[in-house]
Formats: C-alpha cells, structure tokens, sequence
C-alpha cells in the first residue's frame, strides 16, 4: 500500500473525520504526535482537542506499519498530503478499517489490539 492510501485509510476510519480538507505534513521537525515530526492540519470546524486526538490516531499507526525516519529521510519521496474527505467517504471507511487491521496482523499485531487501534477502544457501560 502507498503511503498516501495509508493515510487516506488512517484519515477515514477516524472516528471524528469531518467534511473538509486535510494536510498532512512530514517534517523534521519534533513537533507533532509522538514528536515524530507528522504534522496534521484542517480548516475543519473541529475542536483543536480533537484534531490532536486525529494527529496521534494517525501517527500511532504509521509507526507500526512504516518506518517514518526513513521515509522522512528519502529525497524525492512525499512528504506533504492534500485530502479532501467528504460524506461519501463515510460510507466506505468499514472497507478502509479491514485494510488497516490486516496490515497491522500482517506485522505481527494481535488482531485484538489492532481492531482497537483501528475502530478505537468499545465503550463499556
């Protein structure tokens, strides 16, 4: 899988995605999610809570599935993603949210704690 479908299946099984456009930087920076240097940005109407929430999400998963320093470290190679995301993206995140969870059991991820990386932790009342 490119990177950047990755982060289009990482962005859409987010449970708070919203409507709108995202950026998704690489930098060498120590900013960011885990201080890996993996930026995200939205002119969405979300709280900056929850965009953080989104930023860890995303960065939380990469790492397990790709080794960032390398990629940040590639000359040539991407670092920079526009995503527009809208309704109709919804409707296809269940597709996405497999594809995430076998990637991650094919690293060697336990297919419980991958289903909760994916699809978040289930609310027990």
């Amino acid at each position: 899988m490119k990177l950047s479908e990755l982060i289009t299946c990482c962005l859409r099984t987010d449970p708070n995605i919203a409507e709108g456009d995202y950026t998704v930087l690489f930098s060498d920076s120590k900013s960011g999610a885990l201080n890996a240097g993996v930026l995200l940005f939205t002119a969405s109407n979300l709280p900056k809570a929850t965009i953080d929430a989104m930023e860890y999400r995303l960065v939380s998963i990469l790492m397990l599935l790709v080794n960032l320093e390398d990629l940040k470290a590639e000359s040539g190679s991407e670092k920079d993603f526009q995503l527009h995301f809208t309704s109709m993206d919804r409707a296809s995140s269940k597709q996405d949210a497999d594809t995430l969870a076998s990637a991650l059991n094919d690293r060697g991820i336990a297919a419980e704690l991958a289903h909760e990386l994916v699809n978040g932790r289930p609310n027990f009342i």
